[in-house]
């Protein structure tokens, strides 16, 4: 009975979905009275779509699917009636005027709301155009949704997470909406970024983009891949696969003719598995060429062929045969029945060249094609994070120029494409913020995103930086991390060893063997138990070195230390049970108390009662792992030959493999499966989030199996034995992209004239900002557009880049002189008090005061920074502020660490000797210190959340100030921050190095402030300048 229940509620939400929403438990039950069934009662239909279970139940996806619709539509017939309040789309007013016409009543909004958030799919940067074009891609002109209709069917039968497919739908929607209308007379074409997340399955939103794409009318699709073969391939494929589907692929050749088959269909010739299985390329159940409004897609590249010139067969490139009633290709007469050209080619200089040749020979006017580019390479390799005074090796110094070469070369021929096809829309996709086309200004003029860029926002299930880093726990300081708190404590583990310690290397590197075996076996006893969850590979990867040199002696000592592990003796047992009995079993156990979005879901992750319940799988680990030549496969280079060997190619089988690889691990290549990541790479020299995040990804059914073993005392570099702390460095850029990705949210908000207060053209020198260890690389060129003022009410940031210390530097001394008529204000003695994660009642004292803000802004004006006009922007806007009244003064508050605190007197001129505590902040490499303490934060954010309360709107003008000092000394040529080291008389002030945080009034930046200027006034809309 259940089942026809959701039968009927599917059905119901079905018919309703396109019109809008009305009530549906009356179409419910008249089904159900049709069917002969007993109808259901309002709370019923409650509990029905809301009760927990099967996160696929059909009903409750068709209804998540629906409200989504209902709640970002702006421009529907069924608004019209909408009282003004809910006419703004994903806001709460909507959802609670959907619920009514629903039917249902306001107490039941909650357990609905509950079960169904409203999903933020990403934020967008855009230009604003008030010349009444835009917005083209209304709700009427949606409903031509053939190929997205078929993506998103296939998405839903795979299991995709339907709160993925509400942001994916969402967030495609949001960029096809800002390319240009393919039926303008008008050409305009737009060029757009979207920042996506490491490992993050990006290609689902760029097919779910080139779907809605062709049904909106763009008719020849080309998409960028990765530089080798298998990835163009393994793209072209998917797109076959989920897209394309079985009869476009056809193309209405005569399968029974065998010879014609194989010569003609790329998937009969190879014998691919997927295809003969009948079942996995999306069929439509008809052709689309006879089938009036929808096109059908001729593939000009195949899954084994890149683009090849098409010589005598340039016609397949020409629309002049689809042109009517003498009208242009893009006039809707001719249009929606002009079939698609897909182009899937590598990014590479000469598979360009020959499209670009081709594009040019044809006979119909390429200026009339309406064409979407999509770029899954923006983020090609090349940006230089290394401060300038570090010396680049020669290897890694003819890396960078060869992929600066061909960089300057691909984005030129770019430019050349983009030239040809003045209709097309340019889609690039990145990772990560720190993309070229923010830093480097050589290159980037015909390629810039100055439309529009889009931030994703990662669905739940994805296990990213923050998975693996606490930056957001909050623990007193005598409270031990535990799983289930700390992600560090779950995830990762430390490897102390260096090269120069071999014993303990072993023990640590044996320790993450063991724990791929284990995890292994504990995927085998869940997949034997019906789990959910992808089990079909399983992964180690070993990232240690630059050198492809290396890798290989890396692999035979993997190789030789796997040979004497014993897995099937008692040694190799042993472990096992020590290993389950002090890590596995103990954060399995504990994650489940977690009460967040990190708690792993009982249904795909069930746990063995008992390490034996496990061991009895451990012998087919150890037979699946030895299937083959060997253990271990080695990927480190440019050839496609390299990731098709046994061992490595994902597409041929399962892999059950310990992978070594390195800085040329290919971006795109995707390590399946990737469980256990040993990562001491002893330089850390160009590092990008990409190269650092291989062990970001999706974990379906063994995200609580995954571990990191990270170096946390590896040497700089053979001539700079100083220890680096690779997992602070890893949470540190996590940090900075948090923070970026903030601001982005932030200042996409329209201001109080509603216009943009940050425009695409303005992001570099938000990034330069945000990110002052980031180098730019151009030295001919720079960026037009400056910052001017920065704030952001009632959030922290930190200032904590200063000089380099260095033996004799009077920048500390300087710095905490500046500071002093500061300091001698901090009067009174204040306990705060905070709540820990786990529920616990803690405090700590500080010394405080109220300073006038221009006394903090005289003595900032005169600190010294690692860069110099660091802090001018933000200097700027508090000296506005000030004018204007919107900022008086700051409250000052210099935490006293409750544990041992190091007290010390500091002689000043201008206040005298003083005690003061020290606390110890590490030097990173990057320039900066490692940041402020959560506990210091939190009672001073919730007395900003109090004061934002209706009874207090907003009025104050006090800031905030955390400040700290740091022990900062120089001896043995080397900085270092040891506070108890620290004379027990009066201190120097150059080994004091001064820091602080500080939160602006909520009156003063309500939204946050970002002001921009240009360096050439009389070319205020150029991208770049030269640099004189």
């Amino acid at each position: 009975m259940t089942e026809t229940r959701n039968d009927a509620i599917t059905s119901a939400i079905a018919m309703i979905a396109e019109k809008g929403p009305k009530l549906l438990l009356n179409r419910v039950n008249f089904s159900l009275e049709e069917d002969g069934v007993e109808t259901i009662a309002p709370s019923e239909l409650t509990d029905l779509l809301t009760r927990e279970g099967d996160p696929n139940d059909p009903a409750q996806v068709e209804f998540r699917l629906a409200l989504s619709r209902w709640d970002q539509t702006t421009d529907a017939q069924w608004l019209s009636e909408a009282p003004r309040h809910a006419t703004h789309p994903k806001g709460p007013e909507r959802r609670a005027y959907v619920l009514g016409k629903l039917g249902f009543s306001e107490h039941e909004f909650a357990a609905i709301n509950s079960f169904y958030p409203i999903i933020k799919a990403g934020t967008i940067v855009a230009n604003l155009t008030d010349d009444g074009r835009w917005p083209w891609y209304s709700s009427e002109r949606r409903t031509r949704s053939h190929y997205w209709d078929v993506y998103q069917g296939i998405l839903k039968r795979r299991g995709f997470d339907p709160d993925a497919i509400v942001a994916l739908d969402e967030s495609t929607t949001e960029i096809v909406s800002r390319f240009a209308d393919p039926t303008w007379d008008e050409t305009y074409q737009t060029k757009g970024l979207v920042v996506g997340h490491v490992q993050s399955g990006k290609t689902a939103n760029f097919t779910g983009t080139v779907a809605k794409a062709i049904d909106a009318g763009y008719r020849l699709i080309i998409v960028l891949t990765g530089t080798l073969e298998l990835l163009r391939s393994q793209t072209q494929r998917r797109l076959d696969k989920e897209l394309v589907g079985f009869e476009n692929i056809v193309g209405g050749i005569d399968l029974s003719d065998e010879a014609l088959a194989r010569e003609n269909i790329d998937y009969i010739a190879n014998q691919d598995a997927d295809w003969l299985a009948g079942d996995k390329f999306v069929k439509f159940g008809y052709d689309p060429e006879s089938v009036p409004g929808v096109p059908h897609i001729i593939r000009l590249t195949k899954s084994t062929d890149d683009y090849r010139s098409l010589r005598a067969g340039l016609s397949t490139l020409d629309y002049k045969s689809n042109i009517r009633n003498q009208q242009k290709i893009y006039h809707p007469d001719n249009l929606w029945d002009t079939p698609v050209r897909l182009v899937v080619i590598k990014k590479n200089a000469a598979v360009l060249r020959k499209l670009i040749k081709d594009l040019k020979q044809i006979r119909g006017n390429t200026q009339d094609y309406p064409a979407l580019i999509v770029d899954d390479e923006a983020d090609q390799a090349g940006i230089n994070t290394k401060k300038p005074p570090v010396k680049l090796t020669k290897e890694e110094q003819d890396e960078e120029n060869k992929q600066t070469r061909e960089r300057t070369a691909i984005n030129k021929l770019l430019s050349e494409l983009l030239g040809i096809l003045p209709r097309a829309q340019y889609v690039g996709y990145t990772a990560t913020p720190f993309a070229n086309v923010f830093i480097d200004a050589s290159d980037v003029d015909d390629i810039y995103p100055k439309d529009f860029i889009f931030s994703l926002t990662p669905p739940d299930a994805y296990m990213g930086g923050r998975s693996f880093h606490d930056r957001h726990l909050l623990l007193a300081p005598d409270e031990t991390k535990t799983a289930a708190t700390s992600n560090q404590a779950a995830y990762v583990r430390n490897i102390s060893s260096t090269p120069n310690t071999l014993e303990l290397r072993q023990r640590e590197m044996q320790r993450a063997m063991d724990s791929f075996v284990l995890s292994g076996a504990i995927k085998l006893w869940r997949q034997a138990r019906g789990s959910k969850g992808d089990f079909k590979h399983h992964t180690m990867l070993f990232h240690e070195s630059v050198r492809q040199v290396e890798h290989n002696a890396l692999a035979d000592e993997i190789h030789k230390l796997w040979k004497r592990s014993d897995y099937l003796g008692f040694d190799g047992y042993d472990r096992m049970a020590e290993l389950w009995a002090d890590d596995f079993s103990v954060v399995m156990q504990e994650l489940t108390q977690r009460t967040d979005s990190e708690l792993p879901d009982p249904r795909t992750h069930p746990i063995p009662s008992s390490f034996d319940d496990v061991a009895v799988y451990l012998p087919e680990v150890v037979k699946r792992v030895e299937d083959g030549i060997r253990p271990i496969a080695v990927v480190n280079g440019d050839k496609d030959s390299e990731y098709t060997q046994a061992g490595a190619d994902f597409q041929k089988g399962p892999v059950w493999k310990m992978l070594v690889g390195g800085a040329k691990l290919s971006r795109g290549y995707t390590i399946e499966g990737l469980t256990v990541t040993w990562y001491s790479r002893r330089a850390l020299a160009a590092d990008t989030l990409m190269q650092m995040g291989r062990w970001f990804g999706y974990r379906p059914g063994y995200r609580d199996l995954v571990r990191l073993y990270i170096g946390r005392n590896v040497p700089a570099s053979a001539r700079n034995p100083k220890p680096y702390d690779l997992y602070e460095a890893f949470e540190s850029m996590i940090a900075d992209e948090e923070e970026f990705r903030d601001q982005l949210e932030q200042f996409a908000e329209l201001d109080e004239n509603g216009q943009p207060q940050v425009r695409p053209i303005d992001i570099p020198p938000l990034v330069s900002q945000s990110l002052p260890w980031l180098r730019p690389t151009a030295r001919s060129r720079m960026y037009n557009a400056q910052i001017v003022q920065y704030a952001k009410g009632d959030r922290f940031k930190d200032f904590f880049y200063l000089p380099p210390r260095e033996p004799n530097q009077s920048k500390n001394r300087e710095n905490l002189t500046a500071m002093a008529p500061v300091l001698k204000r901090l009067t009174d003695l204040e306990t705060f008090q905070y709540t820990t994660a786990t529920k616990k009642r803690s405090s700590y004292e500080a010394q405080t005061g109220l300073v006038p803000a221009q006394v903090v802004i005289d003595a900032l004006s005169l600190f010294e920074w690692s860069k110099p006009g660091l802090a001018d922007a933000d200097i700027q806007f508090v000296k506005e502020a000030i004018s204007k009244g919107t900022i008086t003064d700051f409250k000052v508050v210099m935490p006293i660490p409750s544990r041992d605190p190091v007290i010390r007197m500091i002689d000043l001129d201008e206040m005298g000797a003083t005690r003061f505590p020290i606390i110890e902040r590490n030097r990173r490499e990057r320039g900066d210190f490692s940041g402020s303490s959560r506990w210091t934060r939190q009672p001073l954010e919730d007395q900003f959340t109090k004061e934002k309360e209706p009874n207090d709107p907003s009025s104050r003008t006090t800031g905030t100030i955390i400040l700290t000092l740091a022990a900062d000394q120089w001896s043995g040529g080397a900085a270092f921050s040891e506070p108890t080291s620290l004379p027990a008389d009066v201190v120097d002030p150059a080994d004091i190095a001064t820091l602080f945080s500080w939160a602006l009034p909520h009156a003063a930046a309500p939204k946050g402030k970002a002001g921009f200027s240009v360096r050439a006034p009389d070319r205020p809309d150029a991208l770049t300048i030269e640099v004189p």
